[in-house]
């Protein structure tokens, strides 16, 4: 699998109109498709689970820049839309990303995060020695 930095990643498509800047998006290598740009986790028909990295944000900002759903162009388009992000992580924060690749998926998942069903753990680079070796912060 190949990465790239997700600095340099951009979309790909034909040009494309935002808040009345002209955007020209790079098209795929030429011989193949598009590599998605984040190392991806888990896949199926349903779900698709990547590696986040920290310093990029899930959603698009008025700022410009890269963000995850730039790469959503890389993937297939069902008949209802999608993907879509079944939740979402901080800009500051790596990890697991759950995107949904169907309209059902993401109801299910949003159902589990909606009932507290679905387990989020978060772990945290710390200097010196905590008090104890677990906790709740």
């Amino acid at each position: 699998m190949q990465t790239t930095d997700v600095r340099r990643s951009r979309r790909t498509g034909p040009p494309a109109h935002e808040g009345g800047i002209r955007v020209k998006a790079d098209p795929p290598p030429a011989g193949g498709t598009a590599v998605f740009p984040y190392p991806i986790l888990f896949r199926d028909t349903r779900f698709l689970v990547i590696d986040k990295p920290a310093g990029l944000p899930v959603h698009p900002g008025p700022r410009g820049g890269a963000s995850v759903e730039d790469a959503f162009a890389l993937l297939p388009r069902r008949k209802l839309g999608g993907p879509w992000l079944a939740h979402r992580l901080d800009a500051d924060t790596a990890g697991c990303l759950l995107i949904a690749l169907r309209k059902q998926a993401l109801m299910a998942a949003q159902a589990c995060f909606a009932e507290g069903t679905a387990r989020k753990t978060y772990w945290a680079i710390v200097r010196g020695q905590p008090a104890s070796d677990h906790g709740h912060v």
